[in-house]
């Protein structure tokens, strides 16, 4: 789905901002996400906020998003989303399966990167790259008694 440079996910550096890293999340899907990167840019630069984006014309956002592929699909999905967003931020897991365009690895980057939580049974390659990665680190500083980070990768099914 998305690249691991350094161990780290761009869903650490959207944490803060979680429309806009489930709208990345939309975007890196069957795609890398150094490609993806700039059109996340051109569209929060074209619309800066979720409410913008919602009232986007699908035919203007598809223009950005093509080079991705599925560009008519993933542009209604992501007005959709923005659209869905305006009615209120999800609070859970099934609330993200349920925003347009959302699926299991944007569930899984809410529950990890939004909700703190360590134990998702997550299985992109990615976030099972970075809970290990994160688990190491732990390890090392030994932090790990403070809640261990679990994945059923590596838990024999958590």
């Amino acid at each position: 789905m998305s690249e691991v440079p350094d161990d780290t996910l761009f869903q650490e550096d959207l944490r803060s901002e979680p429309f806009w890293m489930l709208v990345a999340c939309v975007l890196a899907n069957v795609t890398r996400w150094t490609q993806a990167q700039p059109v996340l840019l051109g569209i929060r630069a074209r619309w800066p906020t979720a409410a913008e984006f919602a009232a986007a014309d699908v035919s203007e956002v598809e223009q950005v998003v093509r080079c991705l592929g599925l560009g008519r699909q993933r542009s209604g999905k992501l007005v959709n989303l923005a659209a869905s967003w305006s009615h209120g931020q999800p609070q859970s897991r099934d609330d993200v399966l349920a925003l347009p365009g959302c699926g299991p690895y944007a569930a899984d980057s809410w529950e990890i990167f939004v909700l703190g939580k360590r134990n998702v049974a997550a299985k992109d390659r990615a976030l099972l790259s970075y809970f290990a990665a994160t688990r190491d680190r732990e390890e090392v500083a030994g932090s790990t008694s403070s809640g261990a980070w679990t994945c059923a990768a590596w838990s024999g099914g958590a």
